[in-house]
C-alpha cells in the first residue's frame, strides 16, 4: 500500500454509452492500490458494461476509452460523438443521478 506522503497511483477510466445517442450512462473508474498496478484495456471495458445501470440494453451500450490527458470530472455530464468517436463536455446541474453514476473499484 502507498502512505500519504506518495503519490497517487493513476485511475483509469471508461464511459458506458448508448450507441444510438451517444449518451453517457455510467462512468467506471479503476483506482490500483499500488502505483504500479494497473487493468488491462478490456477488463476495464467488461467491468465498465457489466455495472451498467440495467435500464439500458446491453448490446445497445458500447464502451469509450477517454486518452491519457483526458480528465474526467464528476461534475460534468458526457456525451460520445460516435461519427467522430470523440468525448465531448457538458456542464451540467441538473444530472439526474440514477442516469450518471460513477462507480469505483480497487
Amino acid at each position: 500500500m502507498f502512505s500519504s506522503t506518495d503519490e497517487a497511483p493513476p485511475s483509469q477510466f471508461c464511459l458506458v454509452y448508448e450507441k444510438d445517442t451517444g449518451k453517457v450512462v455510467h462512468i467506471h473508474e479503476f483506482i490500483p492500490a499500488e502505483p504500479s498496478t494497473g487493468c488491462s484495456r478490456e477488463e476495464l471495458e467488461i467491468q465498465a458494461l457489466q455495472l451498467a445501470p440495467t435500464k439500458y440494453a446491453r448490446n445497445g451500450l458500447a464502451a469509450f476509452h477517454p486518452t491519457t490527458h483526458q480528465v474526467v470530472k464528476r461534475h460534468l455530464r458526457y456525451q460520445v460523438d460516435t461519427r467522430r468517436n470523440a468525448l465531448l463536455v457538458e456542464k451540467s446541474s441538473d444530472a439526474v443521478a440514477s442516469d450518471f453514476r460513477v462507480s469505483r473499484r480497487a
